[in-house]
């Protein structure tokens, strides 16, 4: 035994002290040590507290990157509070300089070993931190962050999960300092009871808000819309859409619960298809609660041949009706009758008209 520990002994001498003899280079080139079982932890300069829990972990050359393979938990905290945890992920590297790269996808890899996945609380990070601790399913192809910069940014297969809201998108840079996520690619946005998607997007941390630009489209039940602005606020689940927007309203609800139009079949289908209640407005205020909605500015409503226009239009999704007043006209034949409101029954095809107005009236289905 001590024969063999005094040869090996020397064998290690050797590699390290001659020049032309190094096994490293020829077994693992790039890498100067190997660990299995992996445990690391330590503090950031910041404060944070980082623990790395991983099956394999390997050094390069230069010392300047530490790489984790199958890292199976992973954690950050501050003042006994997690802000990440519960991080797997393919791959792990951290520089000298701080700068964390998480991994997914692993080139050449099957599909199989592929994946990462964490949850993140925003609240805690956020300036001054939130009292109340929400976590964020977070998962992506890449996550590249410096926890002393306070910064992060995530590409590839993006995907947020918290409270019912679930996020997509393909490029999302984070000011943890500003309490800001940018999306810089076409992003999805989902809860319980609407659907929401626009070429960029900011979504403000601290408040729960999100700002919407670029080819703004919104479904909610048996509605759609689109505007080239919105703007979410989840404290008090409103959608607000500006800029002119073009919404569609189907009959009947029970009927459009597939995802596309192409999908109706049948006769019945397609007429109540060519029934749909067409609004155009400056702005509209959708409550993702109750799935009302409110429209203003230059409000135009059509249904095949009925049209009226106003200032102003409540539409309610259980009674399925809008109410249009202010500056109200509506068209009968060739002309259009001033009146103080007119009702639009979107099930029963018929415009209503009442108040100041030679007689009260109604235009209804086929009528001439």
């Amino acid at each position: 035994m001590l024969s063999a520990f005094l040869f090996l002994a020397a064998v290690v001498y050797v590699v390290i002290e001659s020049n032309d003899i190094n096994i490293l280079d020829t077994i693992v080139p790039e890498r100067l040590a190997n660990f299995k079982n992996v445990h690391l932890s330590g503090i950031f300069s910041s404060g944070e507290v980082w623990e790395v829990r991983a099956n394999t972990a390997w050094t390069s050359r230069s010392r300047s990157v530490t790489t984790l393979e199958d890292v199976f938990n992973a954690s950050i905290e501050k003042n006994g509070r997690y802000i990440i945890k519960g991080l797997q992920a393919r791959r792990l590297s951290i520089s000298p300089s701080k700068d964390i790269e998480v991994i997914k996808k692993v080139e050449g890899e099957p599909a199989e070993k592929q994946y990462m996945l964490a949850y993140i609380d925003f609240g805690a990070v956020a300036k001054p931190a939130k009292k109340e601790k929400k976590f964020t399913l977070m998962t992506a192809d890449n996550i590249k962050f410096n926890p002393d910069k306070r910064y992060a940014v995530l590409s590839g297969g993006i995907r947020l999960e918290k409270e019912g809201m679930k996020v997509r998108s393909e490029k999302v840079s984070i000011d943890m300092d500003k309490d800001v996520a940018t999306f810089e690619s076409r992003t999805d946005f989902k809860n319980r009871s609407a659907s929401m998607s626009s070429d960029t997007a900011v979504v403000f941390l601290d408040t729960d808000r999100i700002t919407m630009a670029g080819s703004v489209e919104v479904s909610q039940k048996n509605k759609k819309a689109r505007s080239p602005a919105a703007s979410y606020d989840d404290k008090i689940k409103e959608i607000e859409m500006m800029g002119g927007v073009k919404s569609i309203i189907d009959r009947p609800a029970s009927l459009l619960k597939q995802s596309t139009s192409t999908k109706y079949k049948g006769e019945t289908a397609q007429k109540t298809l060519a029934s749909r209640t067409v609004m155009d407005c400056d702005r509209l205020e959708i409550d993702t609660d109750n799935n009302n909605a409110r429209a203003f500015g230059r409000v135009f409503v059509k249904q095949k041949e009925q049209e009226a226009r106003s200032e102003r239009a409540d539409y309610s999704d259980k009674d399925g009706l809008i109410i249009m007043t202010g500056n109200v006209y509506m068209k009968k034949k060739e002309d259009w009758i001033r009146a103080n409101k007119v009702t639009v029954y979107i099930d029963r095809e018929i415009f209503e008209a009442s108040g100041a107005v030679e007689t009260e009236f109604k235009v209804k289905k086929g009528s001439r």
